[in-house]
Formats: structure tokens, C-alpha cells, sequence
């Protein structure tokens, strides 16, 4: 009798582990992400990183080439939740398409292309 009821709550324990590790990967599963857009695009001098995020948060905002080289961090820091905003100058880029990237610890990353025309 000891050892049906040990495999019973064994069992038990097992079966609230598994519904527990399946809870975890729902909520990782239904993980917000940062809400992006930049504009205008295609831009020639400025164009603005405008983006969203569900909580408070450290952003950084970056550009890259198309074949992926950083060239250059746009803003990095604390932000708040809810839009915000960063005005990117473009006129030193030559003509071409680039990537913008918005990341935070909480959220991951976003990243949209934009086209600059001359």
C-alpha cells in the first residue's frame, strides 16, 4: 500500500510538473514583441524610428548595412512604456537599403528595412 500511494503522489507530482512546464512555455509562447515602424520610407534626410513597448524597458536602436554591419547605435537606454521615438539623420548614408533594429531584454528584437534615396 506504501508504495501505490508514493507511485500515486509520484504520479501526481509529475503530472502538475508537466502541466506547469506546459503553463511556462504558453506565457513564452504568448511573449509581447516591439511594434515598429519607420517613416518616411524611402527617406533622403531624416526618417523617424517611431516604436512601441508593453512595459518600461532598456532599448537600443541601431542601424546596419544590408549585409549586416553596424554603423552606428541611434539610442540606447531606459525607455518608457508606450510609443517612443527617435529621429534618424540619413543624409551621410549613400543610396540603399538598410536595416533598422529596435531591441530589449524583455522583448526581443525588431527590425525593419528602410530605403534611402538620393
Amino acid at each position: 500500500d506504501i508504495e501505490i500511494s508514493n507511485a500515486a503522489e509520484t504520479s501526481s507530482s509529475v503530472q502538475k510538473s508537466d502541466h506547469e512546464s506546459s503553463a511556462r512555455k504558453d506565457v513564452l509562447l504568448q511573449k509581447e514583441t516591439i511594434a515598429m515602424k519607420a517613416f518616411p520610407n524611402p527617406a533622403s534626410k531624416v526618417t523617424t524610428v517611431e516604436y512601441n513597448l508593453p512595459q518600461a524597458d532598456d532599448a537600443l536602436v541601431e542601424i546596419f548595412t544590408a549585409q549586416g554591419m553596424k554603423l552606428r547605435t541611434l539610442s540606447s537606454g531606459s525607455t518608457t512604456k508606450g510609443q517612443n521615438t527617435v529621429d534618424v539623420d540619413v543624409s551621410d548614408l549613400q543610396s540603399g537599403t538598410y536595416m533598422l533594429t529596435v531591441s530589449s531584454k524583455k522583448y526581443g528584437v525588431s527590425s525593419r528595412s528602410i530605403t534611402v534615396v538620393r
